[in-house]
Parts: C-alpha cells; structure tokens; sequence
C-alpha cells in the first residue's frame, strides 16, 4: 500500500496530538523560574475520543473507530538567570485505537517514548504593587525527533497519527502574561508550533492556541501555610492541514474551543499540585475525524 493510500485509509484517525508541552507546569506564565532554582515535574494527561465527526456534527461509526492517548511528562526548568529559564519536557506515550486498515477496522495498544521537548522564556515585562504583579514573557523553543515513529501492526507500519514520535524538528513560539491582584490571578497565552516534514513524509498540519484563564485563591493560611486556588477558563486552538508527499490531507486540520476547569493545591511553598479537566464545546473538523471527549491533567511539581 502506497504511504498516500495508507494515510487516506487510516484518516478517520487523525485528531488533535498530545504535545509535550501541555504537560508543563506553569510553562504558559508570565513570569520565569528564580536565578538558580530548579522545578521537577511529573504530569499525566488522558484524552479521550469516540465520536466520529464531519463538520461540526457526528456521523454513523459503524466501525466503531476510538482513541485514547495517555502521556506521562517529566520535566525540569531551570532559572538560568534573572528573568530567563530552559525547560526541557521527555513525554512517554501509550495509544490505544481502533482505526480502519483497508476494510476492517483493527486494534493496537502502544507504549512508547515521544518527541522531547525544549523551551526557552525570557521575561520582557515586569510590574509590582502592593499584593499585586504583572508579569509578560516570551517562548520560543523546538521538539526533537527522539520519539518512536516506526511502530508496526501485525507487519503494518502504523499512521503518524498512532506514532509516539513524529520524526520531525517542531520549532514553536509563544507568549504567556500573568497579572495578580490579590487572591485573584488572570492567565493569558499565545502559541505557535510549526511542524516540518517528519517520518513517512508526513508533515502536520501548523498548530495555534489561545487561551485565557482566571483563577481564585479560596484558600490562603499564614506563610508557609497550603493554598487552594480554583480556575476556570477557554482555551482556542486552530490544526492546519497535513500533507503527504506535497499532498493535502482532506481529513485532517480542525478547530476547536475548549472549556477549562482547574484546582491547584499549594501544600507548601516548594510544592505545587495541580488538576485540569478540558472539554470541547464547539469542534469543526475537516472531512471525517474522531472529535475529543475531554482531556484530563494530573500534575505535581517541586521548586528547590
């Protein structure tokens, strides 16, 4: 089978990717890690997705073509100086899916290593008054091709959409703002992410999000006492086309807004435990593609 036609058959499958980076604690802030200090992180994300879409409407799965992603992301971000921080994201990703190969649909189950991730931030603005803060940085950084992209099926070379790793350098660039007023803490983002041609010259289509949360503090004891804060918010996010050999993919590319629901949990000042639950409120697909129930976050992070 021609990598084209494998591609088209298997296109139903194509849907938004797990990067790296949505596993990142406080990556998407305004303001960098301290000179010197040292944050740890471990962060699992689930995503779920059965519904197949057309548009912006479910269509008939007699196939019944699914696919849950899990990815476990450890990290670490170091404050290199005043203002600048390098994080560095290794994602390990389990995929399980039931996708069409030819007229049937088949099942797979893969755990592997995914693409890792590099991130510089440089703080560009930086404002303080009494119990509050303003705080602007921009991101800019690249994925590796150090994933696993050549897993098989009963012989099969599985799609790039089933892959761990894509085979491609992913430069990617962003913008994070964060102001504070009291309990209260409002978080804006802007990223870009711009994949290249990778393995089985598949090339993804561009990535752009948004997102804008805000956040309360509903519970604050005496230094170095826990704090509780609750979020909520939206998030945007734009996939371009992918390509095959120069070629359009019909069903792939995508739009989606997302409501966001989030709990972070301060034990002590080195600590930070976070949740997030995401959900799809409006999605609008190219050609046929599964959609996403929701995707979960669990995360915990240690500042030194």
């Amino acid at each position: 089978m021609s990598q084209l036609l494998r591609i088209v058959v298997f296109a139903p499958m194509l849907c938004c990717p797990i990067a790296a980076q949505q596993g990142a604690i406080e990556l998407f802030v305004g303001e960098t890690l301290f000179k010197g200090g040292t944050r740890v992180s471990a962060t699992f994300l689930h995503e779920e997705g059965g519904a197949l879409l057309s548009g912006v409407g479910s269509v008939p799965n007699p196939s019944r073509l699914e696919r849950s992603r899990e990815v476990l992301v450890l990290g670490i971000t170091h404050g290199l100086r005043r203002g600048t921080d390098l994080t560095l994201l290794a994602p390990f990703v389990r995929t399980d899916a039931t996708f069409l190969s030819g007229v049937s649909s088949t099942e797979t189950d893969q755990s592997e290593p995914g693409d890792i991730s590099l991130t510089v931030r440089q703080r560009v603005h930086h404002e303080l008054w009494e119990r509050s803060a303003w705080a602007t940085s921009i991101l800019g950084g690249v994925q590796l091709p150090t994933g696993s992209d050549d897993e098989r099926q009963g012989g099969v070379l599985l799609p790039p959409a089933l892959q761990a790793g894509s085979g491609s350098f992913d430069p990617f660039v962003g913008l994070a703002s964060t102001l504070e007023l009291d309990r209260v803490r409002i978080d804006g983002s802007l990223f870009y992410l711009r994949p290249t041609e990778g393995a089985q010259d598949y090339e993804g289509g561009g990535v752009f999000s948004a997102s804008l949360t805000a956040g309360y503090r509903a519970l604050m004891t005496r230094y170095p006492g826990p704090t509780v804060g609750v979020k909520g918010g939206l998030r945007y996010r734009h996939e371009g086309r992918a390509r095959i050999d120069g070629a359009s993919l019909g069903s792939s590319g995508r739009e989606e807004l997302s409501l966001q629901l989030g709990v972070t949990l301060h034990p002590s000042p080195g600590w930070d435990i976070v949740t997030t639950l995401e959900v799809p409120v409006y999605e609008d697909v190219n050609g046929s593609q599964l959609g996403v129930d929701y995707r979960l976050l669990l995360g915990v992070g240690w500042r030194f």
